[in-house]
């Protein structure tokens, strides 16, 4: 009994949480019950709604970022989402969850720049006022003005992440090849006061950790507090996914994430620390991906309709394409010995993870023999 106190303490505010929540939207609660669920067991068959959902606003991009496999390719699928279609695409997920707590719901992003969609406010604006609690989306910042920052404000967007990967001009624009450094730092700034009346939204400034800047993680930190945003999100570059060959972490080691992470609270910034090793995938269970014309695929990593999807939702029903053959055969591969080739390079695929995950607990063990 002892042994589950500390559990227990840590799930009582969530429990909290879903309580509220279902009070408030019994429906949309019960099915994120059932989605915790489907990710814990992953059957071939879900009895849930997605509760979160990635739509790809645009597959254009203004920048040859040097870590993204999008800059070395010749066969790009090029397009921009309509207005149109993010209506017909939003209509068909009724269940769609989120709160300020359970930080799942849209997410407006893709293999491009999503600012590069003149819609984009517009459609952020509209499923906002379809009830859609919680909407966030990722850009490089570099088209960013004033004019689309009190865009930002208006639209009603919960969240917005910033790529920074560099404190300084020179990291930065050697990584992110065609921004302008100051340019992303004044119109961060310009969002941070402008959203002073309405504390919204949530800014995250996002670093990929990689060569050229795995020793600024704290310069990032200050940058961050400068800039008056609220978060500081890392990550190491995932290079199974990327243009280079890597095996490591960088030299980014846990001594020096917890002192950024400690350094951060002092200036009362929140951090963040992701690790694509941390969890085995659950995407199929719970979370589509929308490409910009309209294609089901696995996820951001496999987003080209052209390699794999699931069935188009402006031709199909979503409900149709949910438990379609395809799709539980393809939950069923996932979780198998032998899943799906364009899942076998990632981390977060189960089997890839389990093997991870055994080689670390069989190394740790010799360690202690």
């Amino acid at each position: 009994m002892k042994k589950l106190m500390p559990l227990a303490r840590r799930l009582k505010p969530l429990v909290s949480l879903l309580a509220l929540d279902f009070a408030r939207r019994p429906r949309r609660s019960v099915n994120y019950l059932r989605a915790c669920l489907a990710a814990a067991r992953r059957p071939t068959y879900v009895r849930n709604a997605p509760v979160s959902l990635n739509i790809e606003p645009t597959t254009a991009c203004n920048l040859k970022c040097t870590m993204c496999d999008r800059t070395y390719s010749s066969d790009l699928n090029l397009g921009s989402l309509s207005f149109d279609d993010f209506k017909e695409i939003l209509s068909q997920f009724h269940y769609l969850l989120g709160s300020h707590h359970i930080q799942t719901g849209l997410l407006m992003t893709g293999l491009g720049e999503p600012f590069l969609n003149k819609n984009l406010l517009r459609m952020i604006k509209y499923a906002k006022n379809q009830g859609y609690p919680y909407v966030h989306t990722i850009t490089n910042g570099t088209v960013l003005d004033a004019t689309k920052t009190q865009g930002i404000i208006e639209s009603g967007l919960d969240h917005i992440s910033v790529s920074m990967d560099g404190a300084t001009k020179e990291t930065f624009e050697s990584i992110r090849v065609g921004a302008q450094f100051e340019k992303v730092v004044s119109s961060i700034k310009d969002l941070a006061i402008k959203r002073t009346t309405r504390n919204k939204p949530f800014i995250d400034l996002n670093i990929t950790i990689q060569d050229q800047n795995r020793n600024e993680l704290e310069y990032v930190v200050d940058l961050a507090f400068e800039m008056g945003v609220d978060r500081v999100s890392a990550r190491v570059l995932n290079a199974k996914f990327a243009h280079i060959e890597a095996t490591s972490s960088f030299g980014l080691t846990d001594e020096a994430i917890a002192s950024a992470m400690q350094y951060a609270r002092a200036k009362n910034l929140q951090f963040r620390y992701a690790d694509d090793d941390s969890d085995p995938c659950v995407y199929p269970w719970i979370w589509p991906y929308v490409t910009w014309n309209g294609y089901i695929t696995p996820c951001c990593y496999n987003s080209d309709p052209r390699n794999f999807n699931f069935g188009n939702l402006l031709e199909t029903s979503f409900e149709d394409i949910w438990n379609s053959s395809i799709y539980r055969d393809f939950r069923r591969d996932l979780v198998s010995d032998t899943p799906p080739e364009i899942c076998r390079r990632c981390p977060k695929c189960p089997s890839s993870y389990t093997s991870a995950r055994n080689i670390s607990a069989n190394n740790e063990l010799k360690a202690t023999r």
